[in-house]
């Protein structure tokens, strides 16, 4: 036995499946498909640790990152709260980026720059759903909002990332086209970024 034996693990690719519903839709379905062995290495470079520090896991390269919430961040301050809704878990996620509100409850007063987002639920089995973002900015720049963007786009990653919350998960990733620059012909100086995002409910409820 080598010591890389040591850092295997057993796991099964997860086939998805469409059966007819008898109405012109159908069923997703979820089954387990060959078995192969997956080898886990601890990232430990400065970026892995500072990233670990702020509650990211990495789930491989190219793979999905796993964020972890701290508790007063998913309950608005209440520690220990059993509340974990998908909204209030996307909800943090956002607004640990900048300002967001969902795109049907924002202020006339609001303070630039700030983020729409659409909510749409789902759950398992669900496969993915189209999701999208609205970054908005108050500037006579372009260089602002596309900057803005990149980090968002960098925030999610190539693989995603997983959201948890009550009864597992949300697989946020990005769409495609990512980002497009849209004019508020109103203003001429308001900037608009529509971001296109597909998220899947890993979620038993």
């Amino acid at each position: 036995m080598s010591l890389l034996d040591d850092f295997a693990r057993t796991c099964v690719v997860l086939e998805k499946t469409r059966r007819p519903d008898g109405a012109g839709g159908y069923f997703v379905e979820w089954a387990e498909g060959a078995e192969f062995v997956n080898y886990q290495a601890l990232d430990t470079s400065m970026e892995a640790r500072r990233a670990e520090k702020e509650g990211v896991t990495s789930g491989g390269e190219g793979g999905p990152k796993v964020r972890q919430f701290r508790p007063e961040i998913l309950h608005g301050g209440a520690e220990g709260a059993a509340d974990m809704t998908k909204n209030k878990a996307l909800y943090a996620w956002l607004n640990e980026f900048m300002p967001f509100y969902r795109a049907s409850s924002v202020s006339d007063d609001v303070v630039f720059p700030y983020g729409t987002y659409e909510y749409i639920e789902d759950a398992w089995g669900g496969g993915e759903v189209s999701m999208t973002v609205n970054l908005w900015f108050h500037t006579t720049s372009e260089a602002v909002p596309d900057k803005k963007a990149q980090e968002f786009s960098r925030r999610i990653g190539y693989g995603g990332v997983t959201i948890p919350c009550d009864g597992g998960y949300i697989w946020l990733k990005r769409g495609s086209p990512f980002c497009q620059s849209l004019k508020y012909e109103e203003d001429n100086n308001i900037k608009r970024r529509y971001i296109n995002l597909t998220a899947e409910y890993l979620t038993l409820n």
